[in-house]
């Protein structure tokens, strides 16, 4: 999209779209990093993890269904007859591959949405040792542990 930007710099239609796919960028970035420092299993953590399970499901929604399409489809109906075949054969592509992603990552998102809230997604902490169980501080406390341990002598 970004050399069509620049092609079309003066086109709202072309702004628009840059508007929406980089407004969501931008917004799923910060949701991305906010929730990649959640633990799921703590039951507060699991409450701010859901709702920017939500506001991404919502930006999805707003920022490339909302502000993006429209501008797409708007400068389609403009440009359509001043462009050659290969170029109208490569937009078309494009918005199918789009629309393809974006039908996929909204579907991701309410079944992720709809796991945590509804069902019984990351309820039970696993069992297996990963790096993350054993960066964890223990559940036993530290002396208690020293004291059942045999000494060194």
């Amino acid at each position: 999209i970004l050399p069509a930007c620049i092609y079309y710099a003066d086109n709202p239609h072309v702004q628009q779209i840059a508007y929406g796919l980089l407004g969501f960028a931008a917004f799923s970035m910060i949701a991305m990093f906010i929730s990649s420092s959640r633990n799921v299993y703590d039951l507060q953590e699991r409450g701010q993890f859901t709702t920017i399970s939500v506001l991404n499901f919502v930006g999805i929604i707003y920022f490339r269904w909302i502000i993006a399409v429209p501008g797409i489809y708007w400068f389609f109906y403009e440009e359509w007859n001043g462009m050659t075949m290969g170029i109208k054969i490569l937009m078309v592509t494009y918005l199918i591959v789009f629309k393809i992603f974006d039908l996929f990552m909204l579907l991701f998102c309410a079944s992720q949405i709809h796991g945590f809230m509804f069902g019984g997604k990351a309820l039970k902490k696993p069992t297996k040792i990963s790096i993350a169980s054993l960066k964890r501080s223990p559940s036993v406390p530290i002396d208690l542990i020293r004291m059942c341990s045999a000494p060194v002598f």
